[in-house]
């Protein structure tokens, strides 16, 4: 992560005196925020986490240090992509996302790590430093662009153009940053204010003002990051502030800024103990914003974005229509948000449940009759034939070719993202699979990944004793017992949990891992590192134990992530990060 310094006004923004002094606030202003939000803070550079694989622990760190002890994780955060538009869309008051990020580019990520909220991951370089701006500019125009909408946003108007204005940048400021502003902001940002009254050629006055503040206020570090300034010690940790304490839970409950109530309880010291934080974490998990957070969450750590690139060949799936791709990942976001949010399912019933959402597209994949039109309708599945996020279609067709099922990726996919199991990079060369010509799909993986040493220590003993399983789907997942003509065996013996498991198919692999404490522990580390935005370390290794064993009992997802926010290692910062 690295702050780059502003570009200095160019000539042709010296053209005019107006253009002049919106430049020249707009830069001096960047500068000054920079400055600001630079001092005294370590930079993430200098305490990165140890670069470790899922299900691995960093060395670092002492196994002696208090119980909470949270290991270091950076004190700010670049806002993802997916972060900043809710982010806008609810500082702004829009009605809807503004959809400006899809011309940000892509953020890079890191090896291993399932999620996009790295926290080393997030820089900010030229160009994206310049979208920033430009969105900016674009949004501030919109919203003072339009009296209903700019409305939303101002105070009353007490006959002071000034005096409203700071009480603007006071509430406004507040929500932006995540906290309140001091009284050298307020006083920076007025002045700003009075300067962007004449800084436009399309808006002059009191307008043009705000649109100045809204401008410098989308652009500051303060919100395209999340900052946190606390430095008071307490014994090995470091409290966060109730403003602090609102950002990390929103952020990692709805995927955006604090609601008002909320920031509220911050400002009023409503938030400094577990119990008010899982007060408010226990509301905003019933909000409809927790959708978007608790999806993500499930959507980057099941691979849904791979469901975009479903293409099973028109030749041998002639029936399938092209929307098949577009119902396969809306059916898979339905079921995680009924099954997370609505019926509070716990990771057992993420592995085994039978109820799956579809519609006309779906419902002849899945072997339905009746009477499906476009709207997805929540149904049962034969309880023999589908158990679980597994055994539906969108991570069946995702993960085969475009004729035939792919046992190699679905075996590496529950190895690494459901039992955290390691798999070596493969060697330099493998040819490709030959062309099923006589035999099953099986047997020509099985004879071209078990026939050498060096492919069968994974092959043989990881990937394909549990890709095997689901040799009962075909590439768009329906089921078959029958491949090439000859029976179909999804018989396997993975070792899990240390035991080696004699099962006779995935359905039996899906109750298997639902029961299976390295699959429970795997679930809670993943939970943990993108509630931290950073990798596993040897200092969670208490909240995760105590994560297991409360999933293992039942609890349900909800809240596992309740039992984070409220954990000693959520609500402080460790003593390595102070300057």
């Amino acid at each position: 992560m690295r702050f780059r310094t502003p570009e200095r006004p160019s000539s042709a923004c010296r053209a005019s005196l107006s253009s002049a002094c919106s430049c020249l606030a707009r830069w001096s202003l960047a500068l000054s925020a920079l400055s600001a939000c630079t001092s005294g803070i370590v930079t993430p550079e200098g305490m990165a986490p140890s670069e470790v694989g899922p299900g691995d622990v960093s060395p670092e760190g002492s196994t002696n240090a208090p119980a909470g002890t949270p290991a270091p994780a950076g004190r700010f955060a670049r806002l993802t992509h997916s972060q900043w538009e809710n982010a806008v869309r609810d500082l702004l008051r829009l009605d809807g996302p503004p959809g400006l990020s899809q011309t940000f580019p892509s953020d890079a990520r890191t090896a291993g790590f399932p999620f996009d909220n790295h926290q080393l991951a997030l820089e900010v370089d030229q160009v994206l430093s310049g979208a920033y701006a430009s969105a900016a500019e674009s949004l501030a125009a919109r919203v003072t662009g339009d009296d209903s909408q700019l409305d939303r946003l101002l105070p009353p108007d007490t006959g002071s153009e000034l005096e409203r204005a700071r009480v603007f940048i006071t509430v406004f400021g507040e929500r932006a940053f995540r906290r309140p502003l001091d009284p050298s902001e307020i006083d920076s940002y007025a002045r700003l204010f009075e300067l962007g009254k004449d800084a436009y050629d399309d808006a002059s006055g009191f307008t043009a003002g705000i649109r100045m503040l809204l401008e410098a206020f989308l652009r500051s570090p303060f919100f395209l990051y999340r900052v946190e300034s606390s430095t008071a010690v307490s014994g090995a940790t470091i409290p966060l502030s109730g403003h602090e304490l609102a950002q990390r839970l929103s952020f990692l409950l709805t995927n955006t800024i604090p609601d008002d109530e909320l920031l509220a309880a911050a400002r009023n010291g409503q938030l400094t103990r577990p119990d008010d934080v899982r007060q408010h974490a226990l509301r905003l998990l019933a909000a409809p914003s927790a959708g978007d957070a608790v999806v993500g969450f499930h959507d980057q750590l099941l691979e849904f974005e791979k469901f975009e690139n479903i293409n099973p060949s028109p030749r041998i799936y002639p029936d399938l229509p092209e929307s098949f791709a577009e119902s396969v990942r809306e059916s898979s976001r339905l079921f995680i948000e009924d099954l997370v949010l609505a019926q509070s399912g716990n990771f057992q019933a993420l592995m085994t449940s039978n109820e799956a959402f579809v519609n006309e597209d779906l419902a002849a994949v899945y072997g339905l009759t009746g009477n499906f039109g476009s709207e997805f309708v929540k149904v049962s599945l034969p309880a023999s034939e589908r158990r679980g996020i597994l055994n539906q279609v969108g991570f069946l067709a995702a993960n085969a070719t475009s004729i035939n099922p792919d046992p190699i990726h679905r075996g590496v996919f529950v190895a690494t993202r459901v039992l955290c199991q390691r798999i070596a990079a493969p060697p330099d060369g493998v040819p490709p699979l030959p062309p099923i010509e006589n035999g099953t799909n099986r047997e020509i993986v099985a004879n071209h990944t078990e026939s050498s040493p060096v492919c069968q220590a994974c092959h043989g003993t990881v990937i394909n004793p549990l890709g095997f399983a689901f040799e009962n789907y075909d590439a768009a997942g329906a089921y078959r017992t029958t491949d090439n003509g000859q029976a179909v065996d999804a018989s396997v013996a993975p070792r899990i949990d240390g035991q080696q498991l004699a099962l006779d198919n995935s359905v039996e692999l899906a109750e298997a891992l639902g029961q299976s404490r390295q699959a429970h522990e795997c679930f809670s580390s993943h939970l943990v590192e993108y509630a931290f935005g950073r990798r596993r370390e040897r200092l969670d290794e208490p909240l995760v134990s105590a994560l297991t064993q409360a999933s293992l009992e039942g609890a349900p997802i909800v809240e596992l992530l309740v039992r984070i926010a409220e954990s000693p290692a959520f609500l402080s910062r460790s003593t390595e990060e102070l300057p």
